[in-house]
């Protein structure tokens, strides 16, 4: 990798260490929702399912990306995972 390189996946990846510091709460505040859901209705609510698995992937993209077993740079400088 040749400096200019460097200096982008420094930026990169300072950017997404701070977005990775944010979603653990997002990731606490899904769980919660989805077992209140599970405790109330009996049931696992679809919506929360899929964004559930979305940030999972989400989050791992970015530990990828920062451990550099990657080089393909996670959201939003591409697309949010399906």
């Amino acid at each position: 990798m040749d400096k200019s390189n460097m200096i982008s996946r420094t930026i990169y990846m300072v950017i997404l260490i701070v977005i990775h510091t944010f979603l653990r709460p997002v990731v606490i505040g899904v769980a919660v929702l989805q077992y209140l859901h599970v405790l109330i209705k009996k049931s696992k609510h679809p919506t929360i399912l899929v964004f559930g698995h979305s940030l999972a992937q989400y989050t791992y993209e970015i530990v990828s990306y920062v451990t550099f077993n990657t080089e393909d740079i996670p959201f939003p400088f591409s697309s949010w995972p399906k």
